[in-house]
């Protein structure tokens, strides 16, 4: 019997602690066991809310339907007391307690639900505050002028309730209140700005910050502000930078916002002068205070003008107007077509030529390089070798291709001389597949080949030039100076303006170089370029044209038929542009020229290349 008493209880109790689950439960099922569940102490407590959550760690082999927090302010509380759902599922929630009374205890606890039943975590206590006034700070009045001007404020301390409502109030008389005139921005703490509006120019106004909780509603100390008539800002533009075949920088500062809001702010920018926002433009925000453009879609080797701007209530004022030209990238190889015409060489320009200063010339259509020859095309068609064999051994130390800026693909070819230039041109018009112009008559042959040309005694008088032939040659010294001033009668005074003060726009001008430096040569097309797409006209190299120094004539001619005839000379030939000897600003003029010995390889000398039209 004994026996029997010790087996009943054992199994009793083996029931029992089959029965029992981890953390209190209202009900169990057989499809799963009740659900792990931690309780979050609560957080933010304030005069009538608090936070607070739980973590589901475990749903007990089945699908937790329900979660939140129970609470209220006895003891034991379960989900039949008030409750905030958060959900289904494992992990943390998190959940707000709202509606609660003030200065009062709570007692609060996590659940979650499956189909074992409702599991509890430890039950908590927090006591709501009391509720106190916030602490508000009422911002500076800025942009005040107009009907309207800008204030806000910063709630530092919420007092311990929400924040249900804050702004800024005014009023003509002192310590303005809710009851007056207001802005309504918002709720929570923090920093937040005011648009006041409704305002007369010249009156005196009194504001101040204000926030709203369960104590009442709180002011920031007063300020006090008149309105002035507002005018236009006052913008500088950045040059523009960073450019590339398609794209560039820019920017501007607005020194003043005219007393009104900066409402928006950038660059624009067009192929027309004087571009305003209906063009191309940037938004690049709003405010006084410097900014940076991004300038997009842009092609290559096309002339466009940019000014900033700024707008506020008045209008948009616009600041100087930047032309550039976007990154053009050119061997010296490509062309542009000229349309002929009759034109006076030599007007106005200063020679060193004897005999008169102008002629009339009448030219056909025919093509010129939009750039000097590069670096780049040299080496491939000369090879480093050629010129080396001519430089000191200074010389040599910096580099052949180098004065005094360092070698540069796109850096016109310096330290060509007139036969060098010659040279070239016959070389690239065989690697190119076209027939050299130039040729020297040896025994009764016309030879193009420079390989074979007897290269002794005054052996320039023996080149020859074939016009009515398709490869690469110089210009003429009509054809250079017709295509420097713009392909019009008349022709500008300055490749590419007729404005000494824009001249630097279009060329490497001296106290207009790169880097602060004094002289040298710089990429090529980094101005912009004259109205037929030339660049460097008047700056960078000065360049060779095929005429040796000869007397202008005194009667007119007409190209091809009746060329000048360019073995006259004393061992000189004819140079164009260039801007490394400033002559009064006579260097700079479209008609002006000098010349050197057909063998000087001085630095600056380079070249530009022409063809004949044959269509």
């Amino acid at each position: 019997m004994k026996t029997q008493k010790s087996l009943l209880t054992l199994a009793l109790l083996t029931f029992a602690c089959f029965s029992c689950t981890e953390g209190p439960a209202d009900e169990t099922d057989t499809n799963g066991t009740a659900a792990k569940v931690i309780t979050i102490e609560a957080s933010d407590i304030m005069s009538a809310s608090m936070t607070t959550g739980g973590n589901i760690t475990s749903d007990g082999g089945a699908e937790i339907t329900d979660r939140g927090v129970c609470y209220g302010t006895e003891p034991s509380v379960t989900i039949e007391s008030a409750k905030v759902s958060a959900g289904s599922g494992k992990g943390a929630f998190e959940v707000e307690l709202t509606g609660l009374e003030q200065k009062t205890v709570y007692y609060y606890r996590a659940y979650a639900v499956n189909a074992a039943g409702v599991s509890y975590g430890e039950e908590m206590t927090a006591e709501t505050k009391v509720p106190e006034l916030a602490t508000v700070v009422t911002a500076e009045v800025t942009n005040a002028a107009g009907n309207s001007a800008t204030c806000g404020g910063d709630i530092k301390d919420n007092g311990n309730a929400k924040i249900i409502g804050r702004g800024v109030c005014w009023s003509e008389n002192d310590n303005p209140t809710i009851d007056d005139n207001k802005t309504e921005d918002g709720t929570g703490e923090g920093v937040f700005t005011s648009t006041i509006t409704g305002l007369e120019v010249g009156k005196t106004y009194y504001v101040r910050a204000y926030a709203t909780n369960d104590a009442g509603t709180a002011y920031g100390e007063t300020k006090s502000f008149a309105t002035i008539e507002a005018q236009l800002p006052t913008i500088e533009g950045f040059e523009v930078t960073d450019k590339t075949s398609v794209g560039a920088k820019s920017g501007g500062n607005i020194t003043s916002d005219g007393g009104a809001q900066i409402t928006a702010r950038g660059v624009c920018w067009a192929t027309h002068k004087e571009p305003t926002i209906d063009d191309n433009k940037t938004e690049d925000g709003t405010g006084a205070g410097e900014f940076t453009s991004e300038i997009t879609g842009l092609t290559e080797g096309t002339v466009y003008y940019l000014r900033a701007y700024a707008t506020n209530a008045i209008g948009t004022v616009y600041g100087e107007e930047k032309p550039f030209a976007p990154f053009y990238l050119d061997n010296g190889e490509s062309m542009a077509r000229i349309t002929g015409g009759t034109f006076t060489v030599g007007e106005g320009g200063t020679h060193t030529d004897a005999g008169a200063n102008t002629w009339q010339c009448t030219l056909p259509d025919y093509y010129i390089a939009k750039t000097e020859v590069t670096q780049q095309l040299w080496a491939e068609i000369m090879g480093t070798e050629y010129l080396e064999q001519f430089l000191s051994e200074s010389e040599k130390e910096v580099g052949y291709i180098c004065y005094p800026v360092g070698a540069d693909d796109y850096n016109p070819q310096p330290k060509i001389n007139w036969f060098d230039a010659i040279i070239f041109c016959n070389k690239l018009s065989a690697a190119r597949g076209e027939d050299p112009c130039y040729y020297m008559e040896i025994n009764g042959n016309n030879v193009t080949d420079p390989d074979l040309w007897e290269k002794t005694g005054e052996w320039e008088k023996n080149i020859k030039c074939d016009f009515n032939k398709g490869g690469f040659r110089l210009p003429t010294l009509p054809e250079w100076e017709f295509a420097a001033g713009g392909g019009e009668v008349p022709l500008q005074k300055y490749p590419g303006t007729d404005d000494f003060s824009e001249l630097y726009l279009y060329g490497q001008i001296e106290g207009s170089l790169p880097g602060g430096a004094t002289e040298g040569l710089f990429t090529v097309a980094t101005r912009l370029p004259n109205k037929l797409g030339l660049y460097d006209m008047v700056g960078n190299a000065t360049e060779w044209v095929w005429e040796l120094r000869f007397e202008y004539p005194a009667d007119a001619r007409t190209y091809y038929d009746d060329v000048i005839d360019y073995n006259y000379g004393d061992r000189k030939a004819v140079k164009k542009g260039g801007t490394v000897w400033n002559w009064e600003q006579q260097v700079y003029l479209t008609t002006s020229n000098w010349s050197d010995p057909i063998d000087d390889r001085n630095w600056p000398c380079g070249m530009r290349l022409a063809r004949t039209c044959l269509d």
